[in-house]
């Protein structure tokens, strides 16, 4: 991973906390416009697919995948940190199968209760 912000990712994406990674990384400072991104997810998301009802349940929604993703950068980062390297596939493949419970659940259809 590199880039003007690599160093500043990699510090929230370990701690999960761009405050923290600020403090950690005072020379970089984190890109302007705290809640743009989901605001464009919200206004430009197909919803005819989705079960939701509102733009705060599409916010909910948004908040969890996104959450998702930061785990799966924080999965590498952690292994990088511990000497281990992840590949690109291996992290595709993880943030799927987060992404294929989202979808269908994580129960066993034969398991699974009313």
């Amino acid at each position: 991973m590199d880039g003007p912000y690599a160093l500043f990712y990699r510090n929230v994406f370990m701690y999960m906390d761009f405050h923290s990674a600020a403090k950690l990384t005072p020379a970089v400072h984190p890109p302007k416009g705290k809640g743009q991104l989901v605001d464009l997810f919200v206004a430009n998301i197909d919803r005819t697919k989705l079960d939701v009802q509102s733009d705060d349940e599409v916010r909910m929604l948004v908040h969890l995948v996104l959450g998702l993703f930061m785990q799966t950068m924080g999965y590498y980062y952690n292994h990088l940190a511990d000497g281990e390297e992840t590949s690109v596939l291996a992290l595709k493949k993880r943030i799927a199968q987060l992404l294929q419970w989202l979808k269908y659940g994580a129960i066993k259809k034969e398991e699974a209760h009313d």
